[in-house]
């Protein structure tokens, strides 16, 4: 039995296919009234999530979460503007759709089966001028930002909607 026996034999043979989760770090911030940050994606309106991305190599999941702080939200020093106060025990994993491994077969030549995402909770104490949603050399991700309560967990795509959930419990903000 493969690590996801549900995809289709054009996915399993397909050679760029991981049959893996891929390392990720996700950062829910809060601001001083308890509010989450959550930033809307550019190619999906209306599909709020958390700052969040690949665990490079060399490189430990609370140094990615920092990273994508800089690269998603623009904060130049994220270090200064983001103090991390608990992560989860464990990563929480969610499998990829066939159509966004098909996507990411067809874009990148190759796909992992899904994301083992280790979550991180922080405050954010910076100047909100920072969130400019850019960063140098990075295409932007998000096309807004703003502070609001767990319900936007139902704006999630539905095959993150579990493991996002299951954070939110974990740190009792849901």
């Amino acid at each position: 039995m493969t690590i996801r026996d549900d995809l289709p034999p054009r996915v399993l043979e397909h050679p760029g296919l991981i049959p893996e989760y891929r390392p990720n770090a996700a950062l829910i911030l809060t601001n001083e009234s308890g509010l989450l940050l959550w930033c809307e994606r550019i190619r999906y309106p209306g599909c709020w999530q958390f700052p969040q991305g690949g665990v490079d190599p060399g490189e430990t999941p609370r140094q990615a979460a920092l990273r994508e702080a800089s690269e998603e939200l623009g904060l130049p020093e994220p270090a200064r503007a983001v103090e991390i106060a608990r992560a989860l025990d464990e990563p929480l994993r969610y499998d990829f759709t066939v159509e966004v491994i098909e996507d990411f077969l067809d874009t990148r030549g190759k796909s992992y089966v899904g994301q083992a995402q280790h979550y991180f909770l922080g405050r954010f104490v910076g100047d909100e001028r920072e969130l400019t949603l850019r960063s140098p050399g990075h295409d932007p991700e998000f096309s807004a930002w703003r502070w609001a309560g767990p319900e936007l967990v139902e704006t999630v795509p539905i095959f993150k909607r579990d493991a996002l959930r299951g954070a939110l419990e974990g740190f009792g903000l849901l």
